[in-house]
This record gives structure tokens, sequence and C-alpha cells, in this order.
């Protein structure tokens, strides 16, 4: 999930680079308060508004295309703060 909303959480990568140190394969698993206070940043970096956010049926609705090369597109709510 992280990765989909990744698009829309400013320095997400930043904010889990204690965690995606852990899959480096000479690296010991080590789960330690950097590894806990990442996961806590990141967890409420995409369940918070504007990421996650209620519908409002009053906002008017955007079709964005997809990056890259696949035929697809998406339909999301205007937001001016995104």
């Amino acid at each position: 999930m992280a990765n989909y909303l990744s698009p829309h959480c400013p320095h997400l990568s930043t904010i889990i680079r204690p965690l995606t140190e852990l899959t480096n394969s000479d690296t010991p698993y080590m789960c330690a308060k950097a590894q806990d206070d990442a996961f806590n940043k990141a967890e409420h970096l995409i369940s918070t508004d504007p990421v996650l956010q209620w519908y409002d049926l009053n906002k008017p609705l955007q079709v964005k295309k997809a990056r890259g090369v696949r035929l697809s597109s998406s339909v999301v709510k205007a937001a001016s703060n995104l």
C-alpha cells in the first residue's frame, strides 16, 4: 500500500529508509526504535488527509492518465492541495 500511495506522500522513501535497510542481505534483522519509528511515521503519513480522505460528492471529478506504457487511467477527486 505504501508503494501505491508513495506519489502522494512527500519524503516517504526517506522516512522508511530504516525499514528498507533491513532488506539488504548483509544486514542482520533487528527491529529497533529507528525501524519502529519509521513504521509509525509511514503509517501516519499514508492514513491521514490529504492522502486518505472521505469521498466528497461536492468536489468535481478529474480523469488522470496513468504514467507508463499501459493504457489506463483513474478517476480522482479534484483537490487544490494535491
